[in-house]
């Protein structure tokens, strides 16, 4: 099975195009579903768990993110081009490889392992579900990966200290406009112990804000090819962004003040949307993923104020909120 893991992963890095993409993506959905059918694989707990900072996806719902096919695809390919760069200029040891969140799969690093050497790469995984790290060793040794050095930890990464410094840090844990998942925490905790050169994936997550009518906004939908869509938002502001330099810590953040519009019926509704960039040019933009996906903070009716802020707090609850100012 792991030449056909490399096959499929291999189509999917050479796509050159959204449909190429999920056709790849689909294939690598088929492989892991008789995979998990074939070692009796029960990884279906569909409860979420609180953890500092936002709350850990179920393992069922984790396996369910690999059908965010473009989304999927793209962390591959970025992720395969980190590792490839980091190697360039990294030949004497292997890379040191954590990856948090990793769910039943182990979805973004698995796929990949076929086409490095075992003495490339020292792999950490790490799932506060005990059964998403069952599974993932399951996975590893019956494709016969486990040449790698891979280490399972059951854990929350929010506390989790690495015995030494990383080279890449892998966290995919984040909802729409960084809401309910604890992206933001894992990654001021974890990048910490990135090593001076250690490559944060994803690389940037930009947020920014505007208004809009919401019921009219595109969403992300899987069975529509949603290439090149067009987001109809006004007046658009950009907020903060999580990166290795990032200012947005466990106090959270606020906007600078923000005028409200004159005409409100026109665009009512307060808007949050995200964009990310995984690595080096390798991005997901509004319509490619649940990721870009708009969400409605609130709205001008009842508002008294000519201006406004954005407040994002990222615990015990990933969420915004607006407050109203006088300017």
């Amino acid at each position: 099975m792991t030449k056909e893991l490399r096959t499929i992963s291999s189509g999917l890095l050479q796509s050159q195009s959204i449909k190429k993409e999920l056709d790849a993506i689909e294939n690598l959905g088929l492989f892991y579903d008789e995979l998990l059918t074939s070692l009796n694989i029960k990884a279906d707990s569909i409860e979420f768990t609180n953890i500092a900072g936002g709350v850990a996806l179920s393992p069922q719902h984790a396996i369910d993110c690999l059908k965010d096919g473009v989304r999927t695809s793209r962390f591959l390919k970025g992720i395969f081009k980190a590792i490839s760069q980091a190697l360039e200029t990294n030949k004497d040891t292997p890379l040191e490889v954590l990856y948090a969140g990793c769910g039943p799969l182990s979805t973004l690093i698995v796929p990949l392992l076929p086409h490095f050497n075992s003495d490339q790469l020292r792999i950490t995984l790490i799932d506060i579900h005990e059964e998403s790290m069952k599974s993932s060793k399951k996975i590893i040794e019956h494709l016969e990966l486990n040449d790698f050095f891979v280490d399972f930890k059951t854990c929350d990464a929010t506390k989790y200290k690495h015995p030494q410094k990383l080279d890449l840090l892998i966290t995919e844990t984040m909802d729409k406009g960084l809401t309910r998942e604890p992206q933001v925490s894992i990654s001021e905790h974890l990048c910490q112990q990135l090593s001076t050169e250690g490559i944060l994936i994803p690389k940037q997550i930009s947020l920014f804000t505007g208004t809009a009518v919401f019921g009219k906004l595109p969403r992300y939908d899987q069975s529509v090819n949603t290439e090149n869509i067009a987001i109809d938002i006004e007046h658009k502001q950009s907020l903060f962004s999580v990166n290795l330099n990032s200012q947005i810590t466990y106090q959270g953040f606020e906007s600078n003040a923000i005028a409200v519009p004159e005409n409100i019926n026109a665009t009512p509704d307060i808007c949050v949307f995200a964009e990310v960039e995984i690595f080096d040019g390798i991005t997901l933009k509004v319509g490619d993923s649940i990721l870009g996906d708009p969400i409605c903070v609130g709205n001008f009716f009842g508002m008294e104020t000519s201006h406004y802020s954005l407040n994002y707090t990222p615990k015990p609850d990933p969420s915004w909120s607006i407050k109203q100012k006088n300017c």
